[in-house]
């Protein structure tokens, strides 16, 4: 059976832009799920960061520094 591509090197340019994209495709993925995660540890750190003043108001109360 003859080998029709034997000397072929490289890669073709529709090759090389089919990775790209996929690349691109992936880091776009990646870039609104990690927003995504800030967003949500941003809104939790408040919530903690709420309730630790509200503990500290009524510790500063209950025996008055």
């Amino acid at each position: 059976m003859k080998v029709l591509y034997k000397n072929r090197r490289g890669f073709t340019l529709l090759e090389m832009v089919l990775v790209i994209a996929i690349i691109l495709i992936l880091a776009v993925v990646v870039w609104f799920s990690a927003n995504d995660f800030l967003g949500a540890a941003k809104s939790a750190t408040e919530k903690v960061e709420a309730h630790n003043s509200v503990n500290a108001q009524v510790m500063e109360e209950a025996f008055g520094n």
